[in-house]
């Protein structure tokens, strides 16, 4: 990936309309600690066949969300929840490594593409992850 004039990254059609999809993820305020899962919600690009409405897509994206942590609860049953949430992260990374290949149609492509997938990757991470812990200190903030 090289830089231009303005020294801004020059990225690939292909992520940048990923990373413009998922910038478009966070346009809700909601509360990541009760049932809207933070302000991140599945967005599409192209009206699918159904013509599904938003609140339809934000029902889903919560339910998956909700699987997520379901199946994370079941896992601390059985391993320590430290373990638990590195396999998360873990798996998370794992998928959006397969995301972003997905999207190269050639190496070359996911070489010059990577730089700005791991920025992007790792700044949502972080804003997710403020968004949710600010959520949480709301609980000690009440005491």
């Amino acid at each position: 990936m090289s830089n231009d004039k303005n020294g801004s990254d020059k990225i690939s059609a292909e992520l940048k309309k990923i990373m413009d999809s998922y910038s478009r993820l966070a346009d809700q305020p909601g509360r990541a600690a009760v049932a809207d899962h933070s302000r991140i919600k599945f967005q599409v690009e192209e009206a699918p066949a159904d013509e599904r409405d938003q609140a339809e897509i934000d029902r889903e994206f919560r339910q998956v969300v909700d699987r997520f942590i379901a199946l994370a609860n079941e896992q601390i049953e059985l391993v320590k929840r430290e373990h638990v949430s590195l396999a998360l992260l873990y798996a998370a990374a794992r998928f959006n490594s397969f995301i972003v290949t997905s999207h190269a149609p050639s190496r070359d492509k996911f070489i010059a593409d990577r730089p700005a997938a791991t920025k992007f990757f790792t700044a949502e991470y972080r804003r997710m992850l403020d968004e949710n812990l600010d959520d949480y200190q709301r609980v000690y903030d009440k005491e």
